[in-house]
């Protein structure tokens, strides 16, 4: 199956949805429009529990654009559709079933929540199994922008989503993942940070083991050119192993993976400066990750500084109580220090030039261990200390 949307006379779009046969040919396709004085935009596809179909998608005007999903059975003749209204744009990407057969629909709104015309709040809406609105959750803070853009069921009942967190005034953006149970509450939620500090989380899957796979995209900082990221996480989102892979020299994409019968994965994507300019990709691996025996993989965040020597630094008193203490060796600037805890959730970030010594502020934070990432001028470096 496959979904999207098609051009229409008058400069208006309408939903597609095709269904073909295993060797490739045309079973179906059916085109959908309830206002042809407006556009609609589909994204994934969900296979329902009845064999129907389920389509996430954003129906828009000139003026403002709603979440909207269509419900269509077998056949692909439409049950019913449903559209979230808002004052501003709004969009779904992706949907799945709950076991008393609600569909959740994640995506991202400027209408609710702290959304606004800045700054996006990622959102989960309920729908019953008729096309009737039940609940919607919203996820964000005030000043930052935030997607939900895949979201699958988890074996224990709770729903796992893949995203991004970013930021276009401080320049990143940090591929995301939630945990919710079928209430939309949320159970945890976790960012992950790169050299680059720009990246971001597409497809997403639960391995039986309870292990996630997750692939996106993450900048090279020499070439500042995509690549595909594919990180494997525990049950709780910590990172085990994760890969960086390219094909020519533009941007890469991952955007979907599946693990196959032989324990390995295939991911598709695409890829800029292709021959025929942005072209498809296909990628195979084993279980380690490897598309090749043998291959290099990168594991836990501490390990981020192996990709580059930044020089050492001395950090006291560790543990500290009011404040920490960096003091770089070799002459080196630090610019700025951004603090996460341990679940990868930035607290605060404290921006000054030192060559002597860089102080940051631990008074307000609770005991715990916390990581550090240093902006200095050859690169970055991640710390980590204890706050009594």
């Amino acid at each position: 199956m496959g979904s999207g949307y098609f051009s229409l006379k008058q400069n208006h779009y309408q939903l597609s949805l095709r269904k073909i046969s295993s060797n490739g040919s045309n079973i179906w396709l059916h085109h959908y429009a309830q206002d042809t004085t407006r556009s609609y935009y589909g994204n994934w596809v969900y296979n329902t529990i009845d064999s129907g179909f389920i389509l996430p998608a954003e129906v828009a005007d000139s003026i403002d654009g709603n979440i909207y999903v269509i419900k269509v059975d077998s056949a692909g003749t439409i049950k019913w559709d449903y559209e979230l209204l808002g004052n501003k744009y709004d969009q779904a990407f992706d949907a799945t079933e709950t076991i008393i057969h609600d569909y959740l629909v994640v995506g991202w709104t400027n209408s609710f929540a702290n959304g606004n015309l800045n700054f996006r709040d990622a959102i989960v809406v309920c729908i019953d199994s008729l096309g009737n609105y039940k609940w919607k959750k919203t996820f964000g803070a005030s000043n930052v922008n935030e997607t939900m853009y895949r979201i699958i069921a988890s074996h224990d009942g709770n729903f796992i989503i893949s995203g991004v967190k970013y930021s276009i005034t401080a320049q990143y953006d940090n591929a995301s993942i939630w945990k919710i149970d079928s209430l939309g509450n949320l159970k945890w939620q976790k960012y992950y940070y790169t050299l680059s500090n720009l990246n971001i989380f597409y497809g997403i899957q639960e391995l039986p083991n309870g292990q996630i796979v997750a692939v996106g995209s993450d900048r090279d900082t020499s070439t500042h050119f995509d690549q595909g990221w594919i990180v494997l996480l525990d049950s709780l989102g910590n990172i085990l192993k994760e890969r960086r892979f390219t094909l020519g020299n533009d941007h890469c994409i991952f955007n979907d993976v599946k693990q196959t019968k032989d324990g390995g994965f295939i991911i598709v994507g695409y890829v800029f400066g292709g021959p025929n300019g942005e072209d498809g990709w296909i990628v195979k691996l084993d279980s380690n990750l490897c598309d090749v025996a043998g291959c290099a993989t990168n594991t836990a965040i501490h390990e981020i500084t192996q990709y580059k020597d930044e020089g050492s630094v001395i950090v006291f008193p560790n543990p500290c109580i009011d404040n920490l203490f960096i003091k770089p060796e070799f002459g080196l600037n630090i610019f700025s220090a951004t603090v996460y805890d341990i679940t990868g959730m930035e607290i605060k970030t404290t921006s000054y030039r030192s060559r002597e010594l860089f102080q940051i502020n631990t008074s307000e934070l609770s005991s715990g261990i916390y990581l550090a990432k240093l902006k200095t001028e050859s690169g970055f470096k991640t710390i980590k200390f204890v706050k009594q």
